[in-house]
C-alpha cells in the first residue's frame, strides 16, 4: 500500500517536475549583448560559503510526563475476590485438578470468617459460596471426581455439616465462566448423609457419572428394613432420580447391611 501511495504522489508530481525543467532549460539558453558602454568594472566578490550549523534544528518541546492513556482489566467473570482474612478458620485446602485435564493446579479452600465458605481457583479464576446451616460440624473437601455429567471438569466432594454421628454431604461444581455453585436434586437442596446411630445406618456412593445412597432403619422385630437409590445429573447442576435404580428390603440382618461410609472415587470421610 505504501508503495502504491509513493508511485501516485510521484506520478501527480511528473508533470510538474517536467515543465519546471523545461522553464530552467528555456532561461538557461537566452543570452544578451553588452556593449562595452554597459560593462560594469569588476570589484572583488566575496565567494566564501556562509558557514551552516550542523546542529539539527530544535523539534517542539514534548511533556515526558504527559499521562498515558488509561487502561481498565475486564471485569472477573465471578465477581471480585479478596485474600481471605488472615483471622479466618481454614478447615481444609486442597490441590486438585478441576479442568479435568489430569494436572492438579487448582486449589479448594473451605474456611470460616462468620459464616462458612468454600472458595475455588479454578484455571486462574476465582470463586466462592457460602455453605449454610452447617449445624455442629465444620465443612471440609474431601477430594474431586467427575460425579455430573453434564457439567465440565470435576466436581468437588464436600462435608457440609452433620453432627456426631452423621455427615452431610454436599457436591459443588463450575459453570461456564469456572464460577463454582452447589449442585441441587431435583431442584431441591442435594443432603446426602453418612454414619450410624443406634438403629439407623447410611451411606453414600459416586463414581463417573452416577452418585447414589442407601439408608437402613431397625425394624419391631430386629431386623433392618432400607432403601437405595442412584441418581444422576439431567440437567446443569441438578441431579435426579436414575429409573428402577431404587430398591426396598426388610428382614435383613445386621450384616446385610451396606457399610456406613463414604465411597467416592477412592476417598471417604
Amino acid at each position: 500500500m505504501m508503495n502504491q501511495q509513493h508511485n501516485r504522489h510521484l506520478a501527480r508530481l511528473a508533470p510538474l517536475a517536467a515543465a519546471i525543467a523545461l522553464f530552467g532549460s528555456a532561461c538557461g539558453s537566452t543570452t544578451t549583448a553588452s556593449s562595452p558602454a554597459d560593462t560594469v568594472p569588476a570589484t572583488d566578490v566575496n565567494t566564501s560559503t556562509p558557514s551552516v550549523s550542523s546542529e539539527p534544528a530544535a523539534g517542539p518541546e514534548t511533556n515526558d510526563d504527559a499521562a498515558e492513556p488509561a487502561t481498565s482489566s475486564p471485569p472477573a467473570p465471578c465477581g471480585e475476590f479478596g485474600p481471605i482474612p488472615a483471622a479466618s478458620q481454614i478447615t481444609s485446602d486442597l490441590t486438585v485438578d478441576l479442568i479435568g485435564d489430569g494436572v492438579a493446579d487448582d486449589q479448594v479452600i473451605t474456611y470460616l470468617d462468620g459464616v462458612y465458605k468454600l472458595r475455588s481457583i479454578r484455571n486462574g479464576v476465582i470463586s466462592e459460596v457460602e455453605v449454610p446451616e452447617v449445624g455442629v460440624s465444620s465443612i471440609r473437601a474431601l477430594g474431586v471426581g467427575d460425579a455430573g455429567e453434564i457439567s465440565a471438569g470435576n466436581e468437588v466432594i464436600v462435608r457440609t455439616g452433620g453432627g456426631a454421628s452423621a455427615a452431610e454431604i454436599g457436591i459443588f461444581g463450575h459453570d461456564a465462566d469456572g464460577c463454582v455453585f452447589q449442585f441441587t436434586l431435583n431442584g431441591e437442596d442435594l443432603e446426602m448423609y453418612v454414619g450410624a446411630t443406634i438403629g439407623t445406618s447410611s451411606g453414600m456412593f459416586c463414581d463417573d457419572g452416577i452418585i447414589a445412597e442407601w439408608y437402613y432403619e431397625l425394624d419391631d422385630d430386629g431386623t433392618y428394613f432400607g432403601s437405595s437409590a442412584a441418581y444422576f445429573e439431567s440437567s446443569t447442576g441438578d441431579f435426579t432420580y436414575v429409573p428402577a435404580s431404587d430398591d426396598f428390603s426388610e428382614g435383613l440382618a445386621l450384616e446385610d447391611l451396606s457399610p456406613a461410609e463414604l465411597d467416592c472415587f477412592g476417598f471417604g470421610l
